[in-house]
């Protein structure tokens, strides 16, 4: 991206860009829309909409399904489930980097709800703020949908472990039970089952309110 074009258009206001490409670019991408990029100074952050969350995780049997083992994410076995969000979820993969050197310096996992509001999922490897804890991994690239493919590829490959687990609060482990609950299917297969009554997945998460994600979220 051209530097000159950043320093006279987004010195001080983000300028966002609902539809710059296709998501389809990206490895392992169905049902993926557009990327979205939000440029002020020398930040370009990339917003995805998720069609599915990938759960790399340790499960175990809870009331005759599979739900998620936060606390022993470290553990085996590994499953794969892909959740679906719920209709009234929009969720997003947000990566910014840091120009010119073309590296990632945040990523973040967002819910938004109807209105507008933000929220921090039920799970770990989550910060307060809904920053992902991404550990050590070359994002550098010679392009942008380099860097931007990299952390996607990340992001899918990644095992959701037992870090900062309780960051969500106390109730982050049953919560994340609750929400994410996949039925076993004779002969083969899962079932992803809804929130039950008395729950939504706003009352799940943990609300949050992050400047950076307010000014550089392109929904």
């Amino acid at each position: 991206m051209d530097q000159n074009i950043m320093s006279r258009f987004a010195v001080d206001n983000p300028i966002k860009v609902n539809s710059v490409m296709s998501a389809a670019i990206l490895p392992e991408s169905p049902g993926l829309g557009n990327i979205g990029l939000s440029i002020k100074r020398h930040n370009v952050a990339a917003t995805i909409r998720l069609a599915q969350l990938p759960l790399r995780c340790a499960f175990k049997m809870k009331s005759g399904n599979m739900v998620p083992d936060l606390k022993n994410g470290n553990s085996d076995p590994e499953f794969v489930m892909n959740w679906v969000p719920p209709n009234n979820m929009r969720l997003y993969f947000m990566v910014n980097m840091i120009q010119p050197a073309m590296s990632v310096d945040v990523q973040f996992l967002v819910a938004v709800d109807p209105v507008g509001k933000h929220y921090r999922l039920p799970l770990s490897n989550l910060y307060e703020d809904s920053r992902m804890c991404h550990g050590v991994y070359d994002y550098s690239g010679s392009t942008l949908i380099d860097v931007i493919s990299k952390a996607w590829t990340q992001f899918q490959k990644s095992r959701w472990q037992s870090d900062l687990v309780d960051r969500g609060g106390a109730s982050s482990v049953s919560n994340s039970m609750e929400m994410f609950k996949f039925k076993p299917l004779e002969p083969s297969g899962f079932e992803q089952l809804p929130i039950k009554d008395g729950y939504t997945w706003e009352s799940l998460s943990t609300r949050i309110s992050s400047p950076f994600i307010t000014e550089h979220i392109v929904l």
